[in-house]
């Protein structure tokens, strides 16, 4: 996943309850990825995430997924 914008007013939030984990204060920001589907390639767009540059994953919030409409 490669940035794509920062928050435009700066908002950051604290991450919790990840193999009890507490990581706090990270940026807000949208990303987006490139994949495959059986017919072509699809940019995927991710808003609100965490910016955490430590972790090298993502975890997807099947709640947050949802609220944006899509079918999780």
């Amino acid at each position: 996943m490669r940035i794509l914008a920062y928050d435009s007013n700066d908002q950051r939030v604290n991450i919790s309850g990840v193999g009890n984990h507490l990581v706090n204060d990270k940026r807000i920001a949208t990303f987006c990825a490139v994949t495959s589907t059986q017919l072509k390639l699809v940019l995927l767009v991710f808003h609100q995430y965490a910016y955490v540059p430590e972790q090298t994953q993502s975890i997807h919030s099947k709640i947050q997924l949802q609220d944006y409409g899509n079918l999780v």
